[in-house]
């Protein structure tokens, strides 16, 4: 053994800075692999905070991160049982508008109806009802993928707001039964 570290004051004072080193680095780690949920990186996010959770097993971010795993994959579930059912509410929702000769809040739905529902049956007719309102107005209206993106849904923000509250409340809680 070294001879500086045959006290077992610098020792034991070595051991915890070892300890407090491993310790951030897995809060790093943790708050990595969360920052892709926060990013609605769902996928990624569930292959990190497993990878995460099976690495630092005993870490006190272990079964915060198994929670948020589950909630990337109920994300990922719900991404394909919720999407079709979300593109028809904007595209019945701009219908609406249209009816309601508001063409302006119509088209903004349409538009981020086919950004963010390409493909979909809804953002078909969604584009051919845009036509229809470009046809009876004689504007143009802002091509797709030119605008910012939209805002997100109120429903949307609130659970990103969730995720980021439960990820601080447990790292403050980590950092407090740390002291």
């Amino acid at each position: 053994m070294h001879a500086s570290l045959a006290h077992p004051a610098l020792r034991e004072n070595a051991q915890l800075q070892l300890q407090l080193l491993d310790s951030e680095l897995q809060r790093r780690k943790f708050e990595t692999a969360a920052g892709l949920l926060e990013k609605k990186r769902y996928e990624e996010a569930q292959r990190a905070l497993h990878a995460f959770r099976s690495t630092y097993r005993e870490s006190p971010y272990a079964k915060k991160a198994g929670e948020l795993a589950e909630l990337a994959r109920y994300h990922l579930w719900s991404s394909t049982q919720q999407r079709p059912a979300e593109a028809e509410i904007l595209r019945q929702n701009a219908e609406r508008l249209f009816l309601q000769a508001r063409y302006d809040e119509a088209l903004a739905l349409l538009q981020q109806l086919e950004m963010d529902f390409r493909g979909t049956a809804a953002a078909d007719q969604g584009s051919r009802l845009r036509e229809q309102i470009q046809a009876k107005t004689g504007r143009a209206g802002p091509t797709v993928g030119t605008a910012h993106s939209p805002t997100p849904t109120t429903v949307e923000s609130r659970r990103m707001a969730e995720i980021q509250k439960m990820a601080r409340d447990f790292a403050v809680r980590s950092q407090a039964e740390s002291q």
